[in-house]
């Protein structure tokens, strides 16, 4: 792992998994860059930098074949492997790379598992000198705050991450153990961050994180929140100056507080949209899985705020074929969706990954009832997607612009459904702009 003294190096990052991981991403490779670092667009990369998923099987699966790949595209390139696969398999151990890599089967040159990693990897590869070696520490610790365009090619609407972490603990989840303890960024730096996303000409900023829920203002960010300090962050967001929106990413039903609801209500600044993970409608399977809400909890919250808000779209996750269900437990999760009329239902077979409790479970359902069941709900998300839309079709919409094609503006609107729009004369990359549902489609004209 030598490079000359001075030698420019050059980088790729690959993505797999959540969209937190391409926020970590992207913060490599600002990071990098800060650091003496280039991408390489037309460049042979000197390392490359695979940011992995583990939360199932066939995403774990997807990160061999990735490393393979890229072994065999760029030869002589070195490959760093980090993310939630990394921590998973290797996070507790010692790590003799030749051995660790003929027992993993990867052909990593280097795993980093922390941020402390990542800057140690960094200094090394650089110029050595104790002023190098701060000034990387002080750039990664930064996160720049230096935010390009969306206008530059990067994405139409900012996602920033304001928490780490989850202790939850659901039997089906390798996530707290691929994770960090639980950890709230600042709220001095979240809002440092926002306003520099606005200034760059994002209007619309989505908040992340793993349990998003529980992002905390006390204890230096150490604490964990229960919904509030949610609801008093994203209140301090919505008063910044040319802020176009802000939108929440997942929410677990019990941190969705009253004063979160009556903010949605009182501020169009904040998308109508709550992706809320149910993941059974079963309160037998709910408590297998270690969810912490019951099916009458769960219900009772949506109502309220369905009541409070009327149009909102309300999305959620679903696993079908969870060890133990049943065809009884699957009708009960059926009910429950029609009963609340979902806006969409993303839909998953139970896939069990080997370091979870839910592997060892008994009664595991068979893979071709899973996937029977997983097709009949997916049969159901298009009735409720109809219904949704058929709702909606006249009414306005603000769509964030990612392309446009000819005359048509294509985007995303505060309800998260992509809408393709007419429109007259030239709209940016991430620009707002006003629109009517028409089935599916919109009409609409510059935000003025």
């Amino acid at each position: 792992m030598k490079f000359n003294e001075g030698q420019m190096k050059y980088f790729k990052v690959y993505t797999l998994g959540c969209k937190i991981n391409q926020v970590d991403s992207r913060n490599l490779n600002k990071f990098l860059c800060a650091n003496g670092w280039r991408e390489a667009i037309i460049n042979q990369p000197d390392w490359i930098f695979v940011n992995s998923c583990s939360v199932t099987m066939g995403a774990i699966n997807k990160t061999k074949k990735l490393i393979m790949q890229l072994k065999k595209e760029y030869i002589g390139a070195k490959i760093a492997l980090m993310g939630c696969y990394a921590k998973v398999y290797l996070g507790n151990k010692k790590i003799n790379l030749h051995k660790q890599n003929k027992k993993i089967k990867l052909g990593a040159d280097n795993i980093l598992l922390s941020l402390e990693d990542i800057k140690k990897f960094v200094f090394i590869c650089g110029k050595k000198g104790e002023r190098n070696k701060k000034k990387a520490t002080e750039e990664i610790n930064d996160n720049g705050f230096k935010i390009d365009s969306p206008f530059a090619g990067g994405r139409a609407r900012y996602y920033l991450k304001i928490q780490e972490g989850c202790n939850q603990f659901c039997t089906y989840c390798v996530i707290p153990y691929a994770r960090t303890h639980m950890v709230s960024k600042a709220k001095k730096e979240i809002i440092q961050e926002a306003k520099a996303a606005i200034k760059a000409g994002y209007r619309e900023i989505i908040l992340c994180g793993i349990h998003l829920g529980r992002f905390s203002l006390k204890g230096g960010g150490r604490g964990i929140g229960d919904g509030r300090d949610l609801a008093k962050l994203v209140g301090e967001i919505i008063k910044l100056k040319n802020l176009g929106r802000v939108r929440l990413s997942s929410i677990e039903i019990t941190e969705v507080t009253d004063e979160l609801i009556d903010l949605m209500k009182q501020s169009e600044k904040i998308c109508p949209h709550l992706h809320i993970s149910l993941q059974s409608g079963s309160d037998r399977i709910l408590r297998l899985m270690h969810r912490p809400y019951t099916k009458k909890f769960f219900l009772d919250r949506i109502e309220k705020i369905k009541k409070l808000l009327p149009k909102i779209a309300l999305t959620t996750d679903v696993i079908v074929g969870f060890p133990g269900e049943e065809e009884q437990d699957f009708q009960e999760t059926v009910n429950l969706i029609r009963k609340i009329g979902m806006a969409r239902v993303h839909v998953f077979s139970f896939s069990a990954h080997e370091r979870t409790i839910a592997s060892k479970l008994p009664n595991q359902v068979k893979p071709s009832l899973r996937k029977q069941r997983a097709s009949r709900l997916r049969i159901i998300n298009e009735e409720l997607e109809r219904k949704y839309l058929a709702k909606m079709r006249g009414t306005l919409a603000k769509i964030v612009v990612e392309k446009t094609v000819n005359q048509n503006a294509i985007g995303r609107s505060e309800y998260y459904y992509p809408l393709i729009a007419k429109v007259d004369g030239q709209v940016k990359r991430g620009q707002l702009v006003d629109a009517t549902w028409q089935i599916g489609r919109a009409s609409c004209r510059e935000r003025v």
